[in-house]
């Protein structure tokens, strides 16, 4: 699912590659000591980010969100752990299938980014303890997660040494805040879109199922796309503001006739 129009520009996308940041957001439950227990709507995000002066996709953005209905912080940040990892891993099969039409070239590699300490810590620290002790922990009890930390290590003997995984805390200094680093500013990103689909899971009931985009001329269209809508955007506010909310109205009605789209 590619969901642009509300995501920042960010302020100097200096990256010196393609970047995923990932988060994960679960409202819990309310209960009748109003209180809320840790199990509820949650969502989970990961947010891709082309560099600037990427070859293929300069600039290119996409969102794929997630979620589900009874989940944790913890297991959604997970999730979109895993799913970034996915990401990569579709990049990296369409290279294979059609280089000349992939988004990514040979030379890329990814830097994925969390603000989850358990994320990055089981991903780096723990994940080859894990295999070796063969999903056994020293201590009783059984690792949390286990299913998806195990579609992971499967995914990074794939695709491990295609990414790299740093840990980032998102944005904690005044809005006012002329600068912020790119990395901060993407992590926020992803924090504000998993939150939105937590929301919007309680709210409807419906689940993204995200598909990145690995094509370049789908990604070329998906960009025009979204410079289309601002210039649209643009001109209905210049024509609102010149000549009232009755004309706009009329532009509308005119652009759209026998297409069946009303306002």
């Amino acid at each position: 699912m590619l969901c642009q129009s509300w995501m920042p520009e960010l302020n100097a996308r200096k990256l010196p590659m393609p970047i995923i940041a990932t988060d994960g957001s679960s409202l819990g439950t309310p209960t009748e000591e109003g209180k809320r227990r840790a199990v509820g709507h949650g969502g989970w995000a990961a947010v891709v980010i082309f560099e600037d002066d990427h070859p293929i996709a300069p600039g290119f953005t996409q969102e794929l969100i997630g979620g589900k209905r009874a989940t944790t912080t913890g297991e959604v940040e997970v999730l979109g752990f895993l799913n970034a990892l996915m990401a990569v891993q579709a990049y990296r099969l369409a290279l294979e299938a059609d280089p000349e039409n992939a988004i990514i070239t040979e030379r890329d590699r990814f830097e994925i980014i969390c603000d989850s300490q358990y994320v990055v810590k089981s991903y780096t620290e723990h994940l080859s303890k894990w295999i070796k002790a063969k999903w056994r922990k020293a201590t009783r009890g059984s690792i949390a997660h286990q299913v998806l930390w195990q579609e992971i290590a499967d995914l990074r003997d794939e695709i491990g040494n295609y990414v790299t995984v740093t840990h980032q805390k998102g944005h904690t200094k005044k809005a006012s805040d002329e600068t912020v680093d790119e990395l901060v500013e993407a992590n926020d990103m992803a924090d504000r879109a998993a939150g939105i689909v937590s929301r919007s899971i309680r709210d409807t009931g419906f689940i993204p199922q995200p598909s990145p985009i690995v094509w370049r001329h789908i990604a070329k269209a998906s960009v025009d796309r979204e410079a289309d809508i601002q210039k649209l955007r643009m001109m209905s506010e210049r024509m609102l503001q010149t000549h009232g909310y009755g004309a706009l109205v009329d532009v509308f009605r005119q652009a759209t006739h026998n297409t069946g789209i009303t306002e």
